[in-house]
């Protein structure tokens, strides 16, 4: 029967267990979300500020158109600048003739200027294919700007995919804490949780056998969990049932022992009737009504206590007795009643003897 009384405290364990398993699932689940939301901001940030320079540059080469005709040194100026942004581009007009490019611009940069962008941004051609947006001045479009990006070399790519990795970084280290920290607090509390619970299981399973361990008084908390208070209400009617059991015990063997006084005295006066040995009959019934009433009296009293115990016990009124009068008709009682027993028991005797 063990494994059967032992099984809820299982329970309870795969219970707790699994508990902080889906912590640690909800763990795992919140750091990735975390991290998608993280590097999808900053790629958002990333492709807001190339828009950023789009806009930059569209509005620099609308500005270079004047008198229905391109500034072409303005024009250069702004295409250089969205080179410099990291933007290959070019300029048609209404009519689909390319104006100006970016790469007509490398070929009359200074040389060492040309160096260093060389060393920033894969020259001359951009990555993918180009996006075209129109130009307008006054209202009316006047061409189109083409644009693409440039592939970056140096540290700002590097920094890129460095934001990156720490992002993913950051989710598997979270995660390693969050997930370590829950499992260890998960093994913890089962151990900690399911060992009060054992105790509480193992003291049941003694009182259930009427084995009533003792009570030990714990030190005053000021703060104490469930599991503590629990563990001393436990405790503390295990204690009283301990003591019930033990009263109901003594309770029981002095009800015995009243009533088998009174019951020999009324079978001694009754066996001295019987054989003829009191000649007074009516002293024997006083005192085999007196101790009938004494039985009563007992029942009464145990009446009384089974009222208690159901709390419908009622204070009675005081009354005054006289305790000589009270001990002095006990006495007299016993003695008659053990000297009626002497004399019958005489009598059987001579009466074996003849």
């Amino acid at each position: 029967m063990g494994w059967v009384i032992n099984l809820p405290v299982c329970l309870m364990r795969t219970k707790l267990f699994f508990a902080f398993i889906f912590i640690i699932f909800l763990a795992l689940l919140s750091n990735i979300v975390f991290e998608r939301l993280i590097i999808r901001d900053f790629n958002d940030f990333i492709k807001g500020t190339e828009e950023d320079h789009i806009y930059w540059i569209l509005a620099s080469v609308e500005g270079n158109y004047k008198d229905n005709k391109w500034d072409r040194t303005l024009l250069g100026e702004a295409l250089h600048w969205g080179l410099m942004l990291g933007l290959e581009s070019f300029v048609e007009d209404n009519t689909g003739r390319k104006v100006l490019s970016s790469t007509e611009i490398l070929s009359g940069m200074n040389p060492n200027m040309l160096k260093r962008m060389n060393s920033l941004l894969r020259l001359p051609s951009g990555v993918g294919g180009f996006t075209w947006y129109p130009l307008y001045v006054q209202g009316e479009e006047i061409g189109k700007l083409y644009v693409r990006p440039v592939e970056k070399l140096g540290s700002v790519p590097l920094k890129e995919e460095i934001f990156r990795k720490r992002g993913r970084e950051f989710l598997v280290i979270s995660f390693l804490i969050a997930g370590g920290g829950a499992l260890f607090l998960s093994v913890l509390f089962t151990i900690f949780f399911s060992a009060p619970i054992r105790r509480l299981t193992s003291s049941a399973e003694k009182i259930a056998r009427g084995d009533f361990p003792e009570y030990e008084p714990k030190v005053r908390r000021r703060f104490k969990d469930e599991i503590t208070r629990l563990t001393e209400t436990f405790m503390y009617m295990a204690e009283a049932l301990r003591r019930e059991d033990s009263l109901r015990k003594h309770l029981t063997s002095n009800i015995a022992h009243e009533l088998r006084t009174p019951l020999t005295i009324i079978k001694g006066n009754l066996e001295a009737i019987e054989d003829g040995v009191i000649s007074d009959p009516d002293k024997v019934i006083k005192n085999i009504n007196s101790e009938v009433r004494r039985i009563i009296s007992l029942v009464e009293g145990i009446e009384d206590i089974t009222r208690a115990e159901a709390s419908f016990f009622k204070k009675g009124p005081l009354e005054e007795i006289n305790l000589k009068e009270f001990v002095e008709t006990r006495a007299e009682m016993r003695t008659g009643a053990m000297s009626v027993l002497n004399r019958g028991m005489g009598l059987s005797g001579v009466s074996c003897q003849k």
